[in-house]
This record gives structure tokens, sequence and C-alpha cells, in this order.
């Protein structure tokens, strides 16, 4: 992880990118960073550039499917880190503001490794394509970054905005494996989503992973796992492999 410590004039480089990174000015809720980069890189602030403009750089510079996902991935993630970054500031949250710029040089040394190729995907992602998840959120943009998220792992995932829709998926013929369901949610919260899923025969067996701001409370244990936001996403993909391995055996597919 590249930490900066406010001073100005404190620099990071990102040789493979040809791109500078500058603290120009630090006050008691601000910092501005100053971005140096070659004529034939755009730098730009996130909310100047549309989806096509991503798609088209992606389709430019990348030749294999798996490449562009990956860079799509990097992009979000540093976009979003971006715009928290700025709302912290916003507010004066000086030391969440600090995390999220760690966070932001953590992302940039990602795509640097990956402008090098030390960092580009060997070969497609890990198969776990026997298996289904679904993904339950009332929130668009949270719910697409989850299941493309777990989609790059190589999972199948569905994805609702609510309880009531995941319901009926299932009520319909679905069949995941495991269900990750956010607590606080319009058409049927995650509570009751869960105890419709306990009791009915047809989904016995579905592993059920709480993802949540909500407070943990006694009846969490009803889940198999509980996961709080902000994520930490690396462990909850250890922890929906681990339940899809369970999932599977207890069905014959391992």
């Amino acid at each position: 992880m590249l930490v900066l410590s406010r001073r100005v004039g404190e620099q990071v480089l990102f040789p493979h990118l040809g791109i500078k990174v500058e603290v120009c000015q630090a006050g008691t809720n601000r910092v501005r960073l100053g971005i140096a980069a070659p004529k034939d890189v755009t730098v730009a602030r996130p909310e100047t550039l549309g989806p096509e403009d991503l798609e088209a750089f992606a389709e430019r510079t990348l030749r294999t499917k798996t490449e562009r996902h990956e860079l799509k991935n990097r992009l979000n993630t540093l976009g979003l880190a971006l715009k928290l970054f700025q709302r912290q500031q916003e507010l004066g949250q000086e030391e969440a503001a600090a995390k999220t710029l760690d966070m932001v040089f953590t992302e940039m040394g990602k795509l640097d490794s990956f402008a090098s190729g030390t960092g580009q995907p060997q070969g497609e992602a890990p198969s776990n394509r026997e298996v289904r998840l679904l993904v339950v959120e009332d929130e668009d943009n949270e719910r697409e970054l989850l299941a493309s998220l777990l989609r790059s792992h190589g999972f199948a995932v569905d994805s609702v905005p609510d309880g009531a829709k995941a319901i009926e998926s299932l009520e319909g013929g679905m069949k995941p494996d495991l269900v990750l369901l956010d607590m606080n949610m319009p058409n049927r919260n995650g509570r009751e989503t869960l105890e419709a899923i306990r009791s009915d025969s047809r989904f016995e067996g579905i592993k059920v992973v709480a993802v949540t701001g909500a407070d943990r409370t006694a009846d969490a244990d009803e889940f198999d796992a509980w996961f709080p936001k902000p994520l930490d996403a690396e462990q909850l993909i250890r922890t929906v492999r681990r339940g899809i391995g369970s999932a599977a055996k207890a069905a014959g597919k391992v």
C-alpha cells in the first residue's frame, strides 16, 4: 500500500503509466493533488467521463475480453474511491479521507502493474460455473458492482433489487447455491426474506449470507455469515467459496 504524509511536494510515481502524483497543497480539511501525465494520456475527473468513454478506451488498448473486464473493474473502483475521498473532504472527515486516499493510490498501483503486464490476468478466471449466486440489494450501483466483482472471480451471478423479487425468482425455479442478502430493503426486507427461504422446503440447502450496513443483532446467527458494509471484499470472496463448497458437497456436486 502506498501512503502519503500530506507533506507538500511529496510525490508518487507510476513509471509504467508515465504518471506522477504530487501533493500541491495541504490544509486542515482539504488536500490538493497535482497529476502529471504524458501528452497521449488523458487525465480527467471521473464525472466528465461516461461509460462509452471507458468502453472505447478499453476496446482500443486491450485485446481480450478478460483484459477489458479487468481494466473496467480497476477504473470503476478507482472512480468510486475518488468520489468517496472528495465527499469525505467536503464533510471534514480527515481520518476517513486519509484512508480513502491510501485506497486511491493502491488502486493506481494496481493499474500501473496492469499496464506493465505484471498484473494482467493469466487466462480466464477460475471456473465456478457448476454453482450459482443470487445478489439481493436495492441500491442499483452496489448491486451491480458486487455482482460484477463476483463474476470476475468466475461465479455465475443473478441479481434482484429486493426480497420480494428474490422469493419470486426462487419460486420460479431459480436454484442458487448461495444468496447474498441486504437487510434494509423495500418490498420484503432481509429478515423477512431469510424467514421465507428457511421455512420453505423447496429452498433447503441454500446458504444465506448477510451483506448489510445494519448493526449485527442477536438473530444474526441465523445467517451462514454476516458481512458489515463497507465490505472486506477478499474475505467475502473466501466465505462465498467456502459456502459454495459446502453446498456443492451436500448436493453431490463435488
